[in-house]
């Protein structure tokens, strides 16, 4: 029932597809779920939400780096066979997990019961605060020993299996939410639907990876320190790099509520959550090339490797340029339509400042994929200490006088930067010519770009985008337009522009 992680293209766009499907479920899910709970709690009380969701999200840090070790050295040993060593990355991993899983549980206890008035809300809700960080905390440990198994089944390349069981989860935890809420729960009741449903998917991903890998065993006998000391290194990196990126990405919550009131974090998370759709998207898309290229790392195919960058940005950037177009084009009409025009109005501006950064960080996640495969992590880890300091400063000091689009531009300046570099490191990497890189990989997305807003234009002419139907042809319009001379110049052999070999030469 096992199988090495899969290297050929076929593959890599099956699995490529299926973890697009998960990620799907979680827009649908989103779509619905987002308004439902603006409403439903009102903006202070969603406010808090995002405000505990992104401050024991940190507690995810415990996961030390391990977890993309996991994928790296389970596809590794998988491909050489060497099943006591898988088994040794696996429990040792799992212990450490476990153990991870126990600290986070008392540090959620401490934080909920030992702050008097945690994040300094109104008496009325304080109760409800604490309890709500009890629960997502322990949403974050049982998450924390889940991790282990849907890590193997991401080494595995088992992506149909992890699909369904996501998806699957997600829809029952989003009915039982809305159940909830219907029947007047609060804060406390849906943080304890989100826990039981979390319970549930990692013992079904447990009996699932042991199903996908029989001979994989739960015994103190495989906690290894040596295996520890050879995912060390490689984990410790790993964790920085997790580290800064938490830094990044969910500190803007806390700024807020630190210098701002609750009730401005939800106009910001709005906006934020549409960019965090698009780079879930691609993140999962992407997820597959980790595990497929350590196999190709451990046979020493680095024209493969380089081709996977060259090709895969390429690809990458084709979906994501026409995306960042549409949130700015039509973000403000899809925030109106979603929620209010009061929301929308103040959400937009954020809207336009993230998808400038996310453009610019999605560019480069083949690459970052292809660091974490072939376990080159240093200079990643530097440029992520780099990014995440420099956002922390820019946006305090931008939030007094620009509010939360001051945070915003805290988010996006520093990404961009370290973005851009990466694009020339990873070239260095992997001996690729800078000129090769943009003419392969950059030339033909940005020759398309005009297509799907020279659609969108001419048709809000026609159709203003002032409904949901309206919203939705006028999008679908450009879109398939985008997509169908896309198909033309990728598939269909109509080069734009010519490609180069990697020695420089036309090809």
């Amino acid at each position: 029932m096992s199988g090495a992680a899969n290297t050929d293209k076929k593959t890599l766009l099956t699995n490529a597809a299926w973890n697009f499907l998960s990620f799907a479920s979680a827009v649908v899910v989103a779509f619905v779920m987002c308004p439902k709970l603006v409403h439903g709690l009102g903006d202070e009380h969603y406010g808090i939400w995002c405000l505990v969701e992104a401050t024991v999200a940190y507690f995810t840090l415990f996961d030390l780096g391990i977890g993309v070790s996991i994928i790296r050295y389970v596809a590794k040993f998988e491909e050489i066979r060497n099943r006591d060593q898988l088994n040794r990355v696996f429990c040792t991993t799992l212990y450490i997990f476990v153990g991870a899983a126990a600290i986070t549980l008392a540090a959620s206890a401490g934080l909920a019961f030992l702050w008097r008035r945690p994040f300094d809300v109104s008496a009325e809700v304080a109760n409800d605060t604490r309890w709500l960080i009890l629960l997502l905390g322990a949403v974050v440990a049982v998450g924390l020993v889940g991790s282990v198994f849907a890590c193997v089944l991401n080494a595995l390349g088992q992506f149909r299996a992890k699909t369904a069981i996501e998806t699957g989860n997600r829809f029952v935890s989003a009915s039982l939410m809305l159940t909830t809420l219907a029947s007047g729960g609060g804060l406390v009741h849906l943080a304890a639907v989100m826990l039981a449903c979390s319970l549930a998917k990692s013992l079904v991903e447990a009996i699932v990876a042991r199903r996908y890998l029989p001979y994989l065993r739960f015994s103190p006998r495989f906690v290894s320190l040596e295996t520890f000391r050879t995912i060390r290194s490689y984990s410790l990196r790993a964790f920085v790099v997790l580290i800064a990126g938490r830094i990044s990405y969910s500190s803007d919550a806390i700024v807020i509520g630190a210098f701002l009131a609750p009730q401005w974090i939800t106009p910001f998370v709005l906006a934020a959550r549409l960019t965090e759709y698009v780079r879930d998207c691609i993140w999962s898309l992407t997820a597959v090339l980790t595990p497929a290229i350590s196999a190709l790392e451990t046979r020493g195919d680095q024209e493969a490797i380089r081709r996977a960058l060259l090709d895969g940005t390429r690809y990458i950037l084709l979906l994501i340029l026409p995306v960042a177009m549409g949130l700015l084009m039509l973000g403000k009409p899809f925030l109106s339509l979603w929620l209010d025009e009061p929301h929308a109005e103040a959400s937009y501006p954020v809207l336009v400042v993230l998808t400038i950064a996310m453009t610019f960080y999605l560019s480069q996640t083949v690459a970052g994929r292809i660091l974490y495969g072939m376990g080159r992590l240093g200079w990643l880890t530097i440029a992520a200490i780099i990014e995440a300091i420099a956002n922390i400063s820019i946006s305090i000091a931008l939030i007094g006088p620009y509010g939360i689009l001051g945070v915003a531009v805290g988010t996006a300046v520093p990404s961009v930067c370290v973005n851009v570099v990466a694009a020339w490191y990873i070239c260095r990497v992997l001996d690729v010519p800078v000129r090769s890189y943009l003419r392969q990989a950059v030339a033909s997305p940005l020759l398309l770009l005009p297509v799907a807003p020279a659609v969108w234009l001419l048709a809000m002419q026609w159709f203003p985008p002032t409904n949901w139907h309206s919203w939705v042809l006028v999008g679908g319009a450009g879109t398939l337009a985008h997509a169908a001379v896309a198909y033309l110049v990728e598939f269909r052999g109509t080069a734009m522009v010519p490609k180069l070999s990697l020695s420089g030469r036309q090809a």
